[in-house]
């Protein structure tokens, strides 16, 4: 279910209380050209029970993603703003009037402004532009156009495009120039789109003309989803914008195109370490004040290099503290033991002497790209290969492993287990993507050890592989007197631990398992495992600091100070939040790296040679074999340890968290005394009560600008 912003209404049903407007998202999960099976719709609210009034579908029938906006025309007709459409389908910014939405009379509805590839999803600035007394439009639709549209008459009063962009950001409203005219602060990034973008821009538009303020926009190499703020100053030309920077060391502001490399979704894409990927060198953030006497590009209020042992001083251990709990309150037991069954089939016995039953499951949703080799984060929909006339294969495992020839192709087919998540390994891996990782064990201990089995409340051996896993039945007896050690363990042979590469190489069932069985006491093991890893619980991660994402806008608010002090009001405090993640393993291809794939993928004689190392390997496993050999030579080859997060794999037992740091600034201006001439005086910051633009859609959250009379 997608919910928006809502907005209160007056009281429809006459109780007494205020109702509520929201938008009500339709299907995220549409593929591009896929026809629409579940629309946007607009939704009143009682403000008393929560109760749905009415309800009333968007006029196009597309999706919405929009928080819709209340304005007031010069006729004293409440109108309603929605937009439609998604990043990948088209849609439109909608006008109608209230009371015509409250009959239902979607009909009725006039479209503004539309565009036939992608949707309008930001919420505009409203503000009055042409100073005629109305609130005008200023909305930046997602692809790369900022509109102006008069509130009064629907006409359109300007339009400025960025070239090959994509915006999530709603402008920040605040005086640049010299006239009593809002301007707007806004982001474009550039790039195929989300979450791919190889460089953004922000600049500062007139709001008269929609021209650009800056001579020189403000450009990075990541980009943020975050919008900017503004702190209103005394006089016109003379407020302040805070805008988020992300970017690259040593490479600030260097665009460049790249790719993902083949199979990478786009959960993946959005959690990965692009500064490393691309540069070899790390991120960074930062939030910057500018203005039109600041000098350009601002003043830094916040850098994220200087504050990493803040934002690690209370990293937690989660996967830690899970197996912690689990060992207090075995009642989970199963549970975790189920999650952390759920392996690859590289894993799984081939021929063991023992009766083993597979079962053929449907493989596993693939994510699939609406965007060229993209796609938004909304659109990934479930996409199941057609079956062929070959039989299918039972070896199966998420990802690409070199050792298994039956993997043919993307679609070869995936072991799923409960709930078609993901499986754990502690094994190594050649795959780039695959949902089985080598954990840190410093930091997260070996699962593999932890629970293997267990005596339940009856007496009963319980053995992870037979009872777990409810899709794949092994027959295999544990009781005391049976003889596992006829059961070993073949050390797996991937591609690139060995010369002699075999792809038939698999795994039989581990001999640990005769020694594991006859324990007396689960709590007593867990206890001495986790004992030698209760110190670790507080150490850094272990992945160079982790990665930022910015998508908290942040608020001003009013100072802490006693408003007797005349400190009180010359300054205003800033709260935003900041917070890092453990990235997703993946790789990225630059130009040179692209062709190196090519030059080799065309040298078919690398695959007939019985003595190579690509000797017996299918087209898949070819491509991702070359893509490891020319990302080395380039030296961006995934390194070898650290700690990796993967939305693709959901364990609720092994959640590795990062860590969430809320800041409370001061923001004080001052003035030099040799630029105070000529009757000039140091304009001094605007209480709360008096700023425009103080947090994401204005201060009240209305996208309403609050102007200021001329003095």
């Amino acid at each position: 279910m997608n919910v928006y912003t809502p907005q209160y209404i007056r009281d429809v049903n006459g109780d007494g209380v205020p109702d509520v407007l929201l938008a009500h998202g339709g299907d995220p999960m549409r593929e591009s050209g896929e026809p629409v099976t579940l629309s946007g719709e607009l939704v009143i609210l009682s403000g008393k029970y929560g109760g749905v009034l009415r309800w009333v579908k968007v006029p196009d029938h597309m999706e919405t993603y929009f928080s819709p906006q209340l304005y007031r025309q010069s006729t004293d007709t409440l109108a309603v703003l929605f937009g439609t459409g998604g990043e990948t389908h088209g849609g439109a910014l909608w006008w109608i009037d209230l009371e015509d939405l409250l009959r239902g009379h979607m009909s009725k509805a006039k479209k503004l402004y539309s565009d036939p590839f992608k949707g309008i999803m930001t919420p505009p600035a409203l503000a009055d532009i042409n100073q005629d007394g109305v609130e005008d439009i200023v909305i930046p639709a997602f692809n790369s156009t900022v509109v102006a549209i008069d509130g009064d008459t629907l006409q359109q009063l300007w339009k400025t495009t960025f070239t090959g962009s994509e915006s999530y950001n709603t402008p920040a409203v605040g005086y640049y120039n010299n006239d009593d005219v809002p301007d707007f602060m806004v982001r474009y990034a550039h790039g195929p789109g989300f979450p791919v973008y190889y460089d953004s821009v922000t600049t500062i538009l007139d709001g008269k003309t929609g021209k650009m303020l800056l001579d020189k926009p403000v450009r990075d190499s990541i980009g943020v989803q975050s919008s900017p703020l503004a702190v209103s100053v005394e006089g016109f030309g003379n407020d302040l914008f805070l805008y988020w920077v992300a970017d690259c060391e040593d490479h600030e502001g260097q665009g460049g195109v790249f790719t993902f490399a083949e199979d990478t979704n786009v959960h993946q894409q959005s959690r990965s370490d692009v500064c490393r990927l691309r540069f070899n060198t790390r991120g960074f953030t930062k939030l910057m004040v500018s203005g039109r006497r600041t000098p350009h590009p601002g003043i830094t209020v916040y850098d994220s290099r200087q504050r990493q042992k803040v934002e690690h001083s209370a990293w937690v251990n989660t996967t830690m503290e899970a197996i912690e709990f689990v060992k207090k309150h075995q009642q989970y037991l199963e549970d975790y033991l189920d999650h952390q069954s759920h392996r690859g089939a590289h894993q799984r016995p081939k021929n063991a002497g023992r009766k083993t039953v597979h079962h053929n499951l449907a493989s596993r949703p693939a994510y699939t790209h609406t965007k060229g080799y993209n796609s938004d984060i909304r659109h990934s929909a479930p996409s199941y290969p057609k079956q062929n006339g070959r039989q299918k294969q039972n070896g199966r495992s998420y990802g690409r492993h070199y050792s298994n020839i039956n993997n043919n192709g993307r679609y070869a087919e995936k072991s799923t287990g409960r709930n078609g998540f993901g499986s754990f390994s502690t094994s190594p891996s050649q795959n780039r993507n695959s949902e089985q990782y080598n954990l840190d064990k410093k930091n997260y201990g070996d699962f593999e050890n932890l629970f293997r089995d267990y005596t339940n409340r009856n007496g009963a051996q319980y053995d992870s592989d037979k009872q777990r896993n409810k899709w794949y039945q092994n027959y295999l007896p544990v009781g005391g007197s049976q003889n596992t050690d006829r059961f070993t363990k073949k050390e797996r042979n991937t591609y690139s631990g060995s010369k002699n590469h075999n792809p038939n190489a698999g795994y039989s069932v581990p001999s640990q398992r005769e020694r594991l069985l006859g324990r007396k006491n689960l709590g007593q093991r867990i206890g001495r495992q986790a004992a030698t890893r209760r110190e670790k619980r507080h150490m850094s991660p272990h992945d160079d600091n982790g990665i930022q994402r910015l998508l908290s806008t942040g608020t001003l608010a009013p100072p802490l100070l006693n408003p007797s002090l005349p400190a009180y009001n010359n300054g205003i405090d800033l709260v935003f939040a900041t917070y890092w993640i453990f990235p997703a393993k993946t790789e990225a291809l630059l130009p040179e790296d692209q062709a190196c794939v090519r030059q080799l993928m065309m040298n078919t004689s690398m695959r007939n040679d019985r003595y190579g190392k690509y000797y017996g390997l299918d087209d898949h496993a070819f491509r991702h074999a070359v893509t490891d050999e020319c990302l080395a030579r380039g030296g961006r080859h995934p390194p070898e340890g650290g700690t990796f997060q993967d939305a693709k794999e959901y364990n609720p037992y092994d959640l590795k968290m990062g860590q969430l740091t809320v800041y409370r600034l001061r923001l004080k201006c001052t003035c030099p005394d040799a630029g105070l001439t000529g009757g000039k005086e140091c304009g001094s910051i605007l209480p709360f009560h008096k700023q425009g633009w103080a947090a994401y859609m204005g201060t009240r959250g209305t996208s309403h600008f609050k102007p200021r009379k001329p003095w």
